[in-house]
């Protein structure tokens, strides 16, 4: 009977059920200069740091302007899209690259002015990160960007919260995934929106090819050629 089949359900802690660690790492993207990353020596007075940063984007009329990069995403680039990327490219890496976060202990967030809190949590600035990584999963030099891209995929609207502060954009994440054989980008909008990547390095392939590449650059490179570019300004 269907009684008979029934079975008792049993839960496992996640740290035993989860899969072994096999080679931990911690990156970080080159492509982030070290002037919008937040210094090691302001993390006891985090606080105080996003305080200041408050006050400069209201005098400035920008963003909160530091960036940091977190929610990695991991695939395997199939082996039909390697033709167009360095012999030792195994894995593609994404990250959402953002002033948004919740890095510090709940306190830290609980102490902030509103405003503050608003601004440190809703922000138009919400970056995708990519990287090239080996089979140890260490970045291949060169071969990673920041791109703005929730704009061209009109992800941006218009709301607020209830105390009337502009919240931008509507989504919350950056996800990869292989499909037959495949990169696809998920974003994870009000309407889920999903993007075929192609993926081509310089010096790989047709270079000439403008329908596949376009110049880019590190952030602070970009930055350090055109004086009068904002600093959110795509990569």
């Amino acid at each position: 009977s269907k009684q008979k089949h029934q079975h008792q359900s049993k839960y496992w802690k996640f740290d035993k059920a989860s899969p072994k660690y096999t080679n931990p790492q911690t990156l970080l993207l080159p492509s982030i200069p070290s002037e919008l990353r937040i210094p090691p020596s302001r993390f006891n007075d985090i606080g105080a740091y996003f305080q200041k940063k408050y006050e400069l984007s209201l005098a400035t009329n920008s963003s909160m302007d530091y960036l940091v990069e977190y929610n990695p995403g991991l695939v395997v680039i199939p082996p039909k899209m390697k033709q167009n990327l360095p012999p030792n490219a195994a894995y593609l890496l994404s990250l959402r690259v953002t002033p948004a976060n919740n890095c510090f202990t709940t306190q830290v967030y609980a102490n902030l002015p509103k405003d503050v809190w608003n601004s440190v949590y809703y922000t138009a600035t919400n970056h995708l990160g990519l990287a090239l990584l080996d089979e140890s999963y260490q970045m291949l030099p060169g071969y990673d960007v920041v791109v703005e891209i929730d704009v061209q995929l009109s992800l941006k609207r218009s709301t607020s919260t209830k105390a009337g502060d502009s919240v931008s954009p509507t989504f919350m994440d950056y996800r990869i995934f292989v499909l037959n054989n495949e990169i696809y980008l998920h974003v994870n909008a009000d309407t889920v929106i999903v993007n075929r990547l192609m993926l081509r390095g310089k010096g790989f392939g047709d270079d000439d090819d403008a329908d596949y590449l376009r110049t880019t650059d590190t952030c602070a490179k970009v930055a350090s050629e055109n004086k009068d570019l904002n600093w959110e300004t795509p990569c």
